[in-house]
């Protein structure tokens, strides 16, 4: 069975359990429920992918060696583009970004 088989088969099992302790009328709301279904995906790990920019260059060249305006502007221009073929293969491989699904 896999991860996400298990977290639906607890969160029907969240909703079955809900649905017999307010039958007929009972007491918790359908917010409350919600509380409890998160608490759960949380215990679980559940963790939600946002929309992210991929990390910044974090390569910033400097003039150690003395060079000038036009050698550092092409050396921090060679990092950029490095930069950017990991990135390119960040997204290939599937790469995605997460944050918790209740903050922390």
């Amino acid at each position: 069975m896999t991860k996400q088989e298990e977290i639906r088969e607890g969160i029907t099992e969240i909703i079955k359990q809900w649905i017999i302790s307010n039958y007929p009328c009972g007491s918790e709301t359908f917010a409350d429920l919600t509380v409890r279904i998160q608490k759960y995906e949380v215990s679980q790990g559940v963790r939600i992918a946002v929309d992210r920019e991929l990390p910044k260059n974090p390569i910033k060249v400097t003039n150690a060696f003395w060079l000038s305006e036009t050698e550092l502007n092409a050396r921090q221009l060679e990092s950029d583009c490095f930069m950017k073929v990991i990135q390119d293969g960040m997204l290939s491989a599937g790469y995605v970004a997460t944050e918790p699904l209740i903050g922390e």
